[in-house]
């Protein structure tokens, strides 16, 4: 999604439809603050439009939008919009994103808490209470199995948008962050993160025996080896980048693990099958897949569990 057309839809939003009390574009000060959404269009490095007198400090006077060209990031910030789901996604679903970061609704007392903060990287807010991602965005996941199998409430609405929530929103700060963290490190870069941010920063180099036949890599596991998560979730990036590059020589669609030992392979069988990982045996009754049969059953946090289910519709 291109910066106008977010700038476009954000400026839709009543907070936004009367002209901001203050701008700038790059190093210039904003002469026309009608023209907001436009000038901020334009910027060749980065820019803002603030409803505000006062510093950003004051997290809770803070209304802005913010633009970085070298992300092409869109940010907005409005203290306060909502304080239900159905007000939430009021906000969320007229906009045109990919991928979205949904800051904290704590801000203030986070920072005093001084939590450790998770998030996508490149330019977008460390994750608050939630995160959405539509269409191919989703692609951006090491799998869409990873949204059922997550500490989060998830949502599902039209259009192919699937809103993760982080914590309850009628809880106070501490609550709030101890809900949010299992959700923020599996959804954020973390070693057990399932996004694949970008560009992506490999752990190490994924190396295998290539299988033209299958255009896949096969990764073979010695007895006792242990595979990392981040280490499958590097394999995850290898794989999403060839399905965007499609290189003329050894295209990869996927990567399987072969274990030379059983034990070995069930017990890293839910972690890879959660990311459409390939997990097979090799040992000295043949070679056999084993992930196509596994089932698991998605588990949501206590807390999301005794919400009223959202209606996709």
């Amino acid at each position: 999604m291109g910066i106008a057309e977010t700038l476009r839809a954000i400026a839709f939003l009543s907070p936004f439809k009367d002209p901001p009390v203050r701008g700038n574009a790059d190093d210039t000060s904003l002469e026309d603050l009608s023209g907001w959404a436009t000038a901020l269009t334009h910027v060749k490095r980065d820019g803002s439009a603030k409803w505000f007198h006062g510093s950003t400090d004051d997290y809770r006077a803070t209304k802005l939008v913010a633009v970085t060209r070298s992300t092409s990031r869109v940010t907005f910030d409005v203290p306060d919009a909502f304080a239900t789901m159905d007000e939430a996604l009021a906000w969320i679903e007229p906009l045109p994103f990919e991928v979205c970061s949904l800051g904290t609704i704590f801000p203030d007392e986070w920072v005093k808490m001084d939590i450790d903060t998770f998030g996508f990287g490149q330019g977008h807010y460390a994750h608050g209470w939630g995160c959405a991602f539509r269409g191919r965005g989703h692609d951006r996941l090491v799998s869409r199995r990873w949204l059922e199998f997550g500490p989060w409430r998830i949502i599902r609405r039209p259009g192919d948008l699937t809103l993760m929530q982080f914590h309850e929103l009628d809880v106070d700060a501490a609550t709030a962050a101890r809900q949010a963290r299992p959700g923020h490190k599996r959804m954020g870069i973390a070693p057990s993160g399932g996004y694949l941010q970008v560009p992506y920063a490999y752990a190490k180099n994924v190396e295998g025996l290539y299988v033209a036949e299958r255009r896949t890599l096969e990764i073979v596991v010695p007895p006792g080896g242990k595979v990392e998560q981040v280490h499958m979730r590097d394999a995850c990036a290898l794989r999403y980048h060839h399905r965007l590059a499609r290189p003329a020589d050894k295209p990869i669609d996927q990567v399987t693990y072969v274990f030379l030992d059983e034990a070995d392979a069930r017990s890293h069988l839910h972690e890879l099958w959660l990311r459409e990982l390939e997990v097979w045996v090799a040992d000295g009754e043949g070679k056999r897949r084993i992930d196509l049969a596994y089932q698991a059953v998605p588990l949501q946090p206590e807390w999301a569990a005794n919400l009223e289910p959202h209606p996709t519709m």
